[in-house]
């Protein structure tokens, strides 16, 4: 499938192809070295975190606002 054919299809339809290709590529099928600014981002939030400013949200939670931001 093209991007032109995936920037087509509906948000809904996206957001499973996405959900799918996480899963095989979280699965453990290739070696990933996450960049250097994954690191410090991931510092930046646990530092508001820790603080109170930022508070976690279930994953469910999560893929289901994005899904009502992006239909």
């Amino acid at each position: 499938m093209s991007i032109a054919e995936l920037r087509s299809l509906p948000a809904d339809e996206k957001l499973e192809i996405i959900e799918q290709l996480w899963g095989d590529f979280a699965g453990g099928r290739e070696t990933y070295t996450s960049p250097a600014w994954h690191g410090v981002e991931l510092a930046r939030t646990e530092k508001a975190r820790t603080k109170g400013l930022i508070e976690p949200v279930a994953w469910e939670d999560a893929k289901s606002e994005l899904r009502q931001r992006f239909e």
